[in-house]
């Protein structure tokens, strides 16, 4: 589970430390790669694995301690929450990933920079009903493109 994605306030995905996710070359599932090269960089190496171990199972977090303060306010508005299920979902496909973590700590909750409120429990359940879909489509497209190979 590669973790931590963060969100701006439209829910546009952004990286953390771009350097560690797409631009090192010092693991050693990159051995003889340079900086920058195509697969450098921690989601590089977890390619390289999945690659090399077909059954193992990589996911995403977007979240964490410090990276919720934004859900609050654009779970609660539709368009932003579609926006969001996009934009994941067309990241894991590119990425060849299996899964998704949400982790919005915590929901209802204000603290530190991340509001919360009674009304999180109704738009927490909508933004992850929309992206259940989302992953929904992304598997039948898979499906159909497997079906078709």
């Amino acid at each position: 589970n590669y973790a931590f994605l963060d969100v701006d306030k439209n829910w546009d995905l952004q990286l953390t430390d771009e350097y560690a996710d797409f631009q090192m070359a010092t693991l050693p599932e990159l051995e003889g790669l340079s900086y920058g090269a195509p697969y450098a960089g921690v989601i590089g190496a977890l390619i390289i694995l999945k690659i090399k171990n077909p059954h193992l199972k990589l996911g995403i977090s977007v979240g964490g301690w410090s990276k919720t303060g934004n859900f609050h306010d654009i779970a609660k508005d539709k368009v932003k929450r579609q926006n969001f299920a996009s934009n994941l979902t067309k990241f894991i496909d590119y990425i060849g990933f299996d899964f998704v973590d949400i982790d919005w700590e915590h929901p209802t909750v204000s603290r530190d920079g991340c509001p919360g409120g009674p009304e999180d429990t109704e738009n927490f359940t909508l933004l992850m009903k929309g992206l259940r879909n989302a992953l929904d489509n992304l598997g039948e497209k898979m499906e159909d493109i497997m079906n078709y190979l």
